[in-house]
């Protein structure tokens, strides 16, 4: 059963975020520092770190 057909909003939109965020590291060229804050910015707005990030 995919994500999305049983998530709150809360979580489908958390799950999202996560994706996004996965996918501009893979096309980046970001160095790690940008990463960093990118990272501590995610945290502070969600509560939790990323996951597979």
């Amino acid at each position: 059963m995919p994500w999305h057909t049983w998530a709150t909003p809360a979580e489908a939109e958390f799950e999202q975020a996560a994706h996004d965020i996965k996918q501009l590291r893979r096309h980046s060229s970001w160095i790690p520092a940008d990463w960093e804050k990118l990272v501590y910015r995610y945290k502070k707005a969600y509560g939790s770190s990323i996951k597979g990030l």
